[in-house]
């Protein structure tokens, strides 16, 4: 009876470990289809619904815990999008929900370049990859919120810019980059 007793358990303790295993292959299977390049450093992940509005947002460090931190399997049946926010890129993916089961529309994912910044010294470099060639609103403020200058970039498919504040030396300025639906906002100190 004993070694039944054995042999019963370690066949329970093997299919659990098994339903783990699997488990933990399903998650990143999930995952690689959302981003395979879903970078080991914090990235800041947002499920919108079907009209934008933010439903769950987290920072996740490791791939494998996304599906874990948002909990998908609590949302109402529906159309929702994965919004991944790495530094210079946003990739969104929509994904349906039905009966608690997630399908990913991977061939309708798109990828929105971020404005990229990069100061040294008096100048600030912009750059921005626009392979869909549309435009991009500059506008720059002062510390109270003055606009002190203003332009757009288009009809190109790398923007790029250096901006010289060598006269605003001592003073904090605001530079709101607007492009594809979306508003980038980055206070400097000179």
């Amino acid at each position: 009876m004993k070694k039944v007793l054995k042999n019963v358990t370690f066949l329970v303790l093997t299919l659990i470990a098994v339903n783990v295993y699997s488990a933990k292959l399903e998650l990143k299977k999930f995952n690689s289809e959302i981003d395979p390049e879903i970078e080991l450093k914090t990235t800041k992940v947002v499920v919108k619904n079907k009209k934008g509005r933010i439903i769950q947002q987290a920072m996740i460090n490791l791939s494998e815990t996304l599906l874990e931190d948002l909990e998908l399997s609590s949302l109402p049946n529906g159309f929702y999008s994965f919004e991944i926010d790495k530094y210079s890129e946003i990739k969104i993916t929509p994904f349906v929900v039905i009966s608690n089961q997630v399908v990913i529309d991977q061939k309708n994912s798109q990828i929105i370049f971020k404005p990229v910044l990069r100061v040294n010294g008096m100048f600030v470099y912009l750059t921005q990859l626009n392979l869909e060639k549309k435009h991009m609103q500059v506008e720059i403020y002062d510390i109270d919120k003055n606009r002190i200058y203003t332009e757009v970039l288009k009809d190109d498919i790398k923007l790029e810019r250096i901006y010289d504040f060598s006269k605003y030396k001592g003073m904090k300025v605001q530079i709101k980059l607007k492009s594809q639906n979306r508003t980038f906002v980055h206070n400097l100190e000179f």
